[in-house]
């Protein structure tokens, strides 16, 4: 849409307050079928109107008064390209705001690793949910089948000849292993559970 369509268009016929021709403002909401909400400097309350150009909230915007319709007609600086919800990631430790005045963001998973959605597994199936273990201890139930060698002492028992059933020593004794038991290993300490990793800082657009 032209600015000579939006004129004619009378979208907008409510008198203004003297105002100069243009003034600097903040975008307060998306644009939705051309028509922006922007907080005018010096005011406190949103306006509706029309933009001619893309624009996020945040953005600082020229607006030019033309009749009795205001119409957004630039973006001052560089755009914010993060709509909210967005994610940032970044070397540099500086909130992202400092970089786009007006947008406000929060530190987003701190010391968590990034999953892709997978609606099919429960673990990873939205945006947000969270799981895992830095460190793990290992049941019962994890182990590896292994075995352990035994200790044994050494000990005597008196049989007494069954029909031949039993051989003993000669002099009926019978050697049997006595006070069995297993050699201890392991502590019972947990294990790093840590895939190769490598740290940045990650932030979420709120506003």
């Amino acid at each position: 849409m032209s600015v000579n369509d939006i004129i004619a268009s009378g979208a907008f016929d409510k008198p203004e307050p003297p105002r100069d021709s243009w003034s600097l403002g903040t975008v307060a909401s998306l644009p939705s079928a051309g028509v922006v909400n922007v907080v005018l400097d010096g005011d406190t309350a949103a306006t509706a109107m029309r933009t001619t150009v893309a624009c996020a909230v945040g953005d600082q915007v020229v607006t030019v008064l033309l009749g009795h319709a205001r119409i957004v007609t630039g973006v001052v600086g560089v755009p914010c390209p993060h709509a909210v919800g967005d994610l940032y990631l970044s070397k540099n430790s500086a909130d992202p705001s400092t970089r786009w005045p007006g947008t406000t963001w929060a530190a987003f998973g701190t010391g968590r690793a990034l999953v892709a959605v997978d609606p099919n597994d429960a673990d990873f199936h939205e945006a947000g949910h969270t799981g895992g273990e830095k460190t793990h201890t290992l049941t019962a139930t994890e182990m590896p089948v292994h075995s352990h060698p035994i200790d044994t002492a050494g000990g005597t028992a008196t049989m007494t000849h069954n029909n031949g059933n039993y051989v003993a020593n000669g002099d009926g004794t019978l050697d049997y292993p006595a006070n069995c038991s297993t050699k201890n290993a392991g502590s019972g300490g947990a294990h790093n559970n840590l895939q190769p990793y490598i740290c940045l800082y990650v932030w979420e657009r709120t506003a």
